[in-house]
């Protein structure tokens, strides 16, 4: 059939490529903003243990990413909204290789912290771009695959980043910083295999958006707080905790990070077979809190290498879920007008847990007398709260019963 002159072409539609090229591209880069980096924390305290609070700025240049992601990412997803998703995207994939190698270069650690800062903020603009793109290009179940997909990567890529990082930090501690220079790969992936979506679809949804209720967005934002620092606290401190176990080799710290990881993918799949059986997105979430908090307090009670291994590798178990399920349940609420600024807020809940968690575990180890496994209990306390107050606010509500968007697929009679 011949297309006549003005009439409209017909929609490109995404498709399996797509779909893991942007899972991909957000898994990868947010989990190695830290992951990469964390096993040469405390190769980075000796090399400038010369410097004013050195234990502090180290640690901030670890974490500091997280804060100008967490800062920034609604002033981003506001920003896709209004311009477009995909030059924001490939802006922020040149940004992030800019910035994230410069580390390797410098040997100011005012310097480092500066440039971690700016990577945090590139990393606003991939995070929520990618994102609401990948809400752009799919719906439903389709969408929920891929957010599903997104949990494994991000295991995934958390298994080769410690490791990655811990046996480069073994040849120096600035070795893995080069790393981040990867995103100018995707630079060039996403240029060429991805679109700017059509947005007569946000014309066609503005009133929607407009009734858009944020209250229980909020509420929801509150528990990805809770859920980011109850995921990220293991992974951030995977050296100061293996070395506290008496293992201080940065590589040895890598290869138990990279190890329990492998129980985050086997978690995103049991999250992915009970969907499957119909357990709501709720439901699996408290579960998930529950099984971090049994991780979490392993970890303190037992104060061991053995006990460490075991404890953060249930902890990554209910990480599995929590990643899937925590974006899930907050992308369910959002129109397609309001989808870029959702997913920032999103993204800046769970960002902002990562210098709290950093923050906090300093109080925690000074709390109970020195014992970072120890502290480690304080974040199992945190996550068994969250999962107590889930189960006294959901269950009343009906949250706990069948999935509804499978009711409402249901015909009437």
């Amino acid at each position: 059939m011949t297309m006549n002159a003005g009439t409209m072409p017909m929609e490109r539609r995404a498709g399996a490529l797509q779909g893991i090229l942007l899972v991909a591209t957000g898994a990868l880069l947010q989990t190695m903003l830290i992951t990469m980096v964390s096993p040469v924390l405390p190769g980075m305290m000796a090399a400038f243990s010369s410097h004013p609070n050195a234990e502090i700025l180290t640690t901030l240049s670890i974490t500091s990413p997280a804060l100008s992601l967490a800062i920034l990412s609604p002033l981003a997803g506001t920003m896709v909204d209004r311009i477009g998703r995909r030059t924001p995207l490939l802006i922020g994939l040149l940004c992030y290789a800019a910035f994230g190698i410069i580390p390797y270069f410098v040997g100011d650690l005012i310097g480092i912290l500066v440039s971690r800062l700016f990577l945090g903020a590139a990393t606003a603009m991939v995070m929520t771009t990618s994102m609401t793109l990948l809400g752009d290009f799919f719906s439903g179940k389709e969408r929920e695959h891929y957010l599903e997909i997104n949990a494994a990567f991000a295991a995934i890529f958390a298994i080769l980043t410690i490791a990655t990082g811990g046996f480069l930090g073994s040849i120096g501690w600035n070795v893995p910083f080069i790393c981040y220079a990867i995103a100018a790969v995707f630079f060039v992936l996403i240029l060429a295999f991805t679109w700017e979506p059509n947005h007569q679809q946000a014309t066609e949804q503005a009133d929607e958006a407009g009734d858009f209720r944020w209250g229980p967005l909020l509420i929801l934002c509150l528990m990805v707080v809770c859920g980011g620092m109850v995921f990220i606290s293991p992974l951030l401190f995977v050296g100061v905790l293996v070395s506290a176990a008496g293992q201080p080799s940065p590589s040895t710290a890598g290869m138990i990070g990279a190890g329990c990881s492998l129980a985050v993918p086997l978690g995103a799949i049991s999250f992915q077979q009970l969907r499957a059986r119909r357990f709501s997105v709720p439901s699996l979430v408290t579960l998930a809190f529950l099984i971090i908090g049994i991780g979490h307090m392993t970890i303190a009670l037992t104060q061991s290498l053995t006990g460490l291994i075991v404890g953060f590798a249930i902890q990554q178990y209910g990480s599995g879920y929590i990643l899937a399920g925590m974006m899930i349940w907050v992308l369910s609420l959002l129109p397609h007008a309001q989808r870029g600024r959702g997913t920032g807020m999103y993204f800046t809940s769970f960002m902002i847990a990562q210098p709290i968690a950093g923050a906090a575990f300093a109080g925690l180890v000074k709390a109970v007398g020195g014992s970072p496994l120890v502290a480690m209990g304080g974040y199992g306390v945190l996550a068994l709260a969250v999962a107590v107050i889930l189960i006294l606010v959901c269950a009343p509500r009906g949250a706990f019963k069948k999935d509804p968007e499978e009711q409402t697929a249901t015909p009437a009679g």
